[in-house]
């Protein structure tokens, strides 16, 4: 960053009058600046002021010159998928682009406008390869609120589409979508100590009345968008539950768009991002009673 004229003749003085043969040559004091014992008007003034100004010029030059080349290098370099999935996030609904630029024109907008205007709130970014060979990015979008994900609407979908059209690389075949969670089923049986729960998996003391549910629910809620769904780490979650002694997946099935329900034995990659219980009869539970085993 290029300094001021001042701050590099106050350098260049302060050199000046530390040197031996300058201070036996002015009969300058110790302990005194340069303005303090020069005038402003004077010659020796003057030249340092000319020099230091040049060197100002020059410095503000060569910062120009390096943000022609950090901008020529960003404009040449092709993104990663991460630059795609912010980009996503910093889509404006019913905002327009600067022109030829990425960058919205927020001028007389406020803060709150702004930020209501940015719509999607998750984003992830996969390579997908077609049947021919050709390779391409599939942008995965969800909205949210105060209690869940959800899809943004036709209109919004229509707008990011237009949006990555103007900002992404040429060439590249990227395919947007919004899509409502992959619907999922579960069977479990949980074997409970009964001086916490009772029959039906709720807490004696009346805190609660469906932990276990509620800790599975939990769970999709808290999984990153686009994580990986294991069975084991669910399993965990709910083991750490008090009063939960040990517990079982029985079955476990994922369908999106209408699918076949696919067996999860492992792991499941949910297509839209997330994954959700449709109805709650798709949680099921059998609550055996255990005694404490370790």
């Amino acid at each position: 960053m290029a300094r001021t004229v001042t701050a590099i003749k106050e350098q260049l003085t302060g050199v000046f009058i530390s040197n031996d043969t300058v201070k036996q040559l002015y009969g300058l004091a110790d302990g005194k600046t340069f303005s303090e014992q020069f005038s402003i008007l004077s010659l020796e003034s003057i030249i340092f002021y000319a020099i230091a100004f040049a060197i100002s010029v020059l410095e503000n030059i060569m910062d120009g010159l390096v943000v022609d080349v950090n901008n020529t290098i960003a404009e040449q370099k092709p993104h990663t998928t991460r630059w795609y999935a912010l980009k996503a996030k910093a889509y404006q609904h019913g905002f327009d682009l600067l022109p030829d630029s990425d960058k919205y024109n927020n001028t007389g907008k406020t803060g709150e406008q702004i930020e209501a205007s940015k719509v999607v709130k998750y984003s992830a970014v996969i390579e997908t390869t077609t049947n021919s060979g050709v390779i391409g990015l599939r942008i995965k979008l969800a909205a949210s609120n105060s209690r869940d994900l959800f899809p943004l609407s036709p209109e919004q979908l229509t707008g990011v589409r237009e949006y990555f059209k103007r900002v992404k690389d040429a060439g590249v075949i990227v395919k947007v979508d919004s899509l409502p969670p992959d619907l999922l089923t579960m069977s479990w049986t949980v074997y409970y100590d009964p001086l916490i729960l009772n029959a039906q998996g709720g807490r004696l003391d009346g805190l609660d009345s469906e932990p276990v549910q509620k800790a599975i629910r939990e769970y999709l809620q808290s999984l990153p968008f686009n994580g990986i769904f294991v069975l084991q780490y669910i399993a965990d979650a709910v083991e750490a539950l008090p009063g939960v002694v040990i517990c079982k997946i029985n079955a476990a099935t994922a369908t999106y768009g209408g699918l076949i329900a696919t067996n999860i034995d492992t792991m499941y990659l949910p297509d839209a991002g997330y994954l959700r219980f449709a109805n709650a009869t798709d949680l099921t539970i059998k609550f055996i009673p255990q005694s404490v085993i370790k």
